[in-house]
């Protein structure tokens, strides 16, 4: 049991900080491209896999 609750706290400690985090650089990368409504751009680059590529500019 020890080795458990050893794994789970080395784990935590390789979080990233805020800044770093997946959803910050999607949030900044919409506001980047000129978008308002995060929620909506959200749903519109869902729906074809192209379009996150196209805003990182990898297509």
């Amino acid at each position: 049991m020890a080795l458990a609750s050893d794994s789970s706290h080395a784990l935590q400690s390789l979080r990233l900080p805020a800044s770093g985090r997946p959803t910050t650089t999607t949030i900044g990368l919409f506001r980047q491209n000129g978008e308002t409504n995060i929620a909506a751009a959200l749903r519109h680059a869902s729906r074809d896999y192209l379009r996150p590529l196209t805003t990182l500019g990898l297509t």
